[in-house]
């Protein structure tokens, strides 16, 4: 049995993580190969593709033609071309809704099964890291390419690596770095996701809200400049106008009851009123039977003095994460 297979299902806050690495299971990594690589991802995706370099890779999202987010990104070089990571569960939906305007153009696009992911975050993390390579991305540089492996910075809720792992030659090298520190799984990941306010997705919430609902403008994951794509015009009409109502928040609370993905989060006034505040997108249990919670809210309901509950458990609240 390799130590990889030793998971520790005990998931923790950001500050109380030691030094982990987290087998990504649920996350993967799409490929898009072909000379019309570049215009055909800058007519789907909502960031600038030309922005992307073997120094740099961007957050993004891919929307349908009426701005509704199929799945928030990261894009990369991946050789010659790009590949981009996104979460496991909605990949294939995505895959099939960006090849369907691809006849005419000389791409390929494909997940790539010949990849494992791997996390790295907690205290001391990038001094055990530095053990085995001479030097890893900066918020500069947020990107590095080795020979085997290529290693994302991530900056919140603090720094943290995302590893791309092309061989079996870096599995076995993984299972030796794995001695080091704490072995867990993408739930571990997951919660950091949250704590970092990135937007995670499934298959019942795609294709439900427009990028400045996920807080993808703040990640700096939409270009209004670069020409035309999908569902710029909706976007470009929010951002003017100041018209969005929704914004991502992080909830904690205690419960026995796990929130569902795409349930609704509620509020009750003290006049005993009840209203749906907004949407789970992701839930994870951690230590003590507390709950992190991410949730798409209305704005008028994110006032820090509010309590909420879940349409699962009308008793245990949840109130703000800080």
């Amino acid at each position: 049995m390799t130590l990889l297979n030793l998971y520790n299902n005990t998931v923790f806050l950001n500050k109380q993580l030691p030094a982990t690495i987290m087998f990504l299971k649920n996350w993967c990594i799409v490929n898009v190969t072909g000379i019309d690589s570049i215009q055909y991802l800058n007519q789907q995706f909502t960031l600038d593709v030309n922005t992307v370099n073997h120094n740099t890779y961007q957050v993004g999202a891919h929307c349908n033609y009426n701005g509704k987010v199929w799945s928030p990104l990261l894009l990369l070089k991946y050789k010659k071309d790009y590949a981009y990571i996104i979460q496991s569960e909605i990949a294939l939906k995505q895959i099939n809704e960006l090849k369907k305007y691809s006849i005419f153009s000389k791409v390929d696009i494909f997940l790539n099964k010949n990849i494992i992911l791997f996390g790295f975050a907690g205290f001391g993390i990038k001094n055990i890291l530095l053990n085995y390579f001479s030097s890893l991305p900066t918020k500069s540089n947020n990107i590095i390419y080795y020979d085997d492996v290529i290693i994302l910075r991530l900056e919140f809720p603090t720094e943290r690596f995302l590893m791309i792992c092309m061989t079996r030659k870096s599995y076995v090298f993984f299972n030796s770095i794995a001695k080091n520190m704490l072995i867990s799984n993408d739930l571990q990941w997951k919660s950091l996701e949250i704590e970092s306010n990135f937007p995670l997705m499934n298959i019942l919430t795609c294709g439900r809200f427009l990028p400045q609902s996920l807080n993808l403008n703040y990640w700096n994951a939409i270009c209004f400049n670069k020409g035309c794509y999908y569902g710029q015009e909706v976007l470009f009409r929010y951002e003017k106008k100041k018209i969005n109502k929704l914004d991502i928040q992080i909830l904690i609370g205690k419960s026995d009851i796990l929130p569902i993905v795409g349930s609704s989060i509620k509020h009750r006034d003290k006049m005993k009123n009840i209203y749906n505040a907004g949407i789970v997108l992701a839930s994870v249990k951690l230590l003590n039977h507390q709950i992190l919670l991410q949730v798409c809210m209305k704005k008028i309901f994110c006032k820090k003095y509010y309590s909420f509950y879940s349409s699962q458990d009308h008793i245990n609240k949840f109130l703000f994460f800080s």
